[in-house]
């Protein structure tokens, strides 16, 4: 009862002397890693739903999808690849962010599989995310909005074939 009683004023005065006490512990990386691993598994426990960075902007903002079509592009264009190259591969994206626009855009163009790994963000249906989804889709070709449509629905929220799309 004593070491609990003990860890109660801890708490308290810690939480009385946050002020003094902030600037101090945002320098330190084991606070700042022992902060990470605290929201993290409060995100992964469903009891936290924020971002890292803060929730995305409730309205669609045409610049996400350029910046998607810019990192789609520059990864052919900086790798040398042809579209042909990834015809049937499984491709890794390592830290998608908010958005899995990119991994979207090689499913449409023909990858087999496209696995994403993220530390920070948990994937996301929100509204923000289906228009700019659909967005995405609509500046597709025939062809790629066809094999789109075989890998993610858009009626009723955001549905990927989990066997193409792995990892978020």
């Amino acid at each position: 009862m004593k070491k609990l009683l003990l860890l109660a004023v801890l708490v308290i005065a810690g939480l009385l002397t946050y002020p003094q006490w902030k600037s101090f512990a945002a320098k330190s990386k084991w606070f700042i890693i022992a902060d990470n691993i605290g929201h993290g598994l409060l995100r992964r426990t469903h009891l936290r739903s924020d971002q890292m960075g803060g929730e995305p902007r409730a309205a669609f903002n045409p610049v996400q999808l350029k910046r998607i079509d810019d990192t789609f592009n520059s990864y052919f264009r900086d790798a040398g690849l042809t579209r042909d190259a990834v015809k049937g591969k499984t491709v890794l994206e390592i830290g998608p962010g908010d958005y899995v626009g990119v991994a979207l855009n090689f499913l449409a163009a023909g990858a087999q599989e496209v696995v994403c790994i993220e530390k920070y963000v948990h994937f996301q249906d929100t509204p923000v995310h289906r228009l700019t989804y659909r967005a995405l889709r609509d500046g597709l070709t025939p062809e790629d909005r066809e094999r789109f449509d075989r890998v993610v629905n858009l009626n009723n929220g955001i549905n990927i074939d989990k066997s193409r799309s792995n990892g978020y």
